[in-house]
């Protein structure tokens, strides 16, 4: 086995153990917590582009109408 293979090995039980500790599941949890509130975030910013959009293209429906009458 190659040197490269053992210590991805030794890293990778490194981490499974640090994620077994109390600490490790208090980094899981704030990363879970953290993610959910990027994805809210950016549902709200997604909504706020959508009604954005949709206010913009009254407007110009409202002007072509005006431009053609």
């Amino acid at each position: 086995m190659s040197v490269k293979f053992i210590a991805g090995l030794l890293i990778g039980a490194a981490v499974v153990h640090f994620l077994n500790t109390p600490e490790g599941k208090d980094l899981v949890c704030r990363f879970k917590k953290d993610a959910d509130k990027m994805k809210d975030d950016l549902e709200n910013l997604a909504d706020d582009l959508v009604d954005k959009g949709r206010a913009f293209m009254s407007v110009m429906e409202e002007e072509v109408d005006r431009a053609t009458s």
